[in-house]
């Protein structure tokens, strides 16, 4: 994936004697995240530049449509069920779900809760619960939330999440038990949370 920058065949990088990139997509712009639907045969990809979910089809890693969802989606989540695209927008404070099969659209405001409205990522870790970073009015600051889609999109605040002045970018273990925070500019820093603890108790530091 690229954005907007040719990559010369002369300057691609091989291994066993084989092209290691076999394809450059155009974006149009750079990309901040990326979310694989297996069973859609679908690769999303955000644009905040360009306020675009780009859409690629696998095989043939061709860009089949450009989705418009909030303002500067930057991280994004697919649902474990795989029926739902979960966005943070980083520009008004709001995380979008887009149903991949009626493409009805939800957003859930979350800018009250930050202060700001700058989320930054989203992820689930169990179905309908979803955990969200976003930075806060205090820029050393920044929040993690925990959303409940089965109780009326109920927003429970856990923060400072680190001492940090860059956002956070968030990942769930296999397990689907820990939440995985790393600092976007000192990503030596592995937080590990545990969902399980109504607290968020971090259980390590690495």
């Amino acid at each position: 994936l690229r954005g907007g920058v040719d990559v010369p065949l002369d300057q691609t990088q091989h291994v066993a004697g084989q092209p290691l990139v076999v394809n450059a997509i155009d974006l149009g712009a750079p990309a901040a995240d990326m979310a694989i639907d297996a069973a859609r045969a679908r690769v999303y990809v955000s644009v905040p530049t360009r306020n675009e979910i780009v859409a690629i089809a696998t095989p043939g890693y061709q860009v089949v449509e450009r989705i418009r969802l909030g303002q500067r989606p930057t991280g994004i989540d697919l649902s474990r069920d795989g029926a739902t695209l979960y966005v943070a927008n980083n520009a008004n404070g709001t995380i979008t779900a887009l149903d991949l099969n009626t493409r009805a659209v939800t957003t859930i405001d979350v800018a009250r809760a930050l202060g700001t409205g700058r989320a930054f990522d989203v992820v689930e870790a169990a179905p309908g619960v979803l955990y969200v970073s976003g930075a806060t009015s205090d820029p050393t600051h920044h929040v993690l939330m925990r959303i409940d889609r089965n109780a009326g999109d109920a927003i429970q605040t856990f923060g400072p999440a680190e001492i940090s002045s860059h956002d956070l970018r968030l990942r769930m273990d296999p397990t689907r038990r820990y939440l995985l925070i790393t600092d976007i500019t000192n990503s030596s820093v592995l937080t590990l949370r545990d969902t399980a603890d109504p607290s968020l108790a971090v259980v390590g530091s690495f």
